[in-house]
C-alpha cells in the first residue's frame, strides 16, 4: 500500500532520517527480509533525481520483519541543492519481482541562515 502526501520540510545540509513501515492493502505489515528498496529525491515527479538511496548505502532494514525500513540523508547530500519543493519516492521490489510505490510525497528544501 502506497503512503501518500508524505511531505516534510528540512532545511539544506540537516541530517534526516525518514522511517517508513511497508504494508499490504490491508494494512498489514509486509517482511522485507529479502527485499531490494530504493529511495530517490527528484527535482519534479518524473524529473531528474537528485538523489538515490539504497539497502546498505542510506536505508537500513530496521525491523524487516515488521516491514520497517529507514531512509538516512546525511548532511551533505542536500547542502548544494537549491531551496524548492522536490518529489520523494520509495520503491520495493520483493523476493518475487513484484515492484510496489510505498511512499511518495513532496520535500520542501529551505536554504539555511
Amino acid at each position: 500500500m502506497t503512503a501518500t502526501a508524505q511531505d516534510l520540510t528540512m532545511w539544506a545540509g540537516d541530517t534526516k532520517t525518514l522511517t517508513v513501515t511497508v504494508t499490504d492493502g490491508a494494512g498489514a505489515a509486509k517482511n522485507i527480509t529479502s527485499a531490494t528498496i530504493s529511495w530517490k529525491l527528484l527535482d519534479e515527479q518524473g524529473g531528474t533525481v537528485r538523489l538515490t538511496k539504497t539497502v546498505g548505502s542510506g536505508i537500513a532494514l530496521t525491523t524487516p520483519t515488521s516491514g520497517i525500513f529507514t531512509v538516512s540523508i546525511a548532511t551533505g547530500y542536500t547542502s548544494s541543492l537549491v531551496a524548492g519543493k522536490y518529489y520523494h519516492e520509495a520503491n520495493v521490489t520483493d523476493s518475487s519481482s513484484n515492484v510496489s510505490t510505498v511512499l511518495i510525497g513532496v520535500i520542501t528544501l529551505r536554504r539555511a541562515i
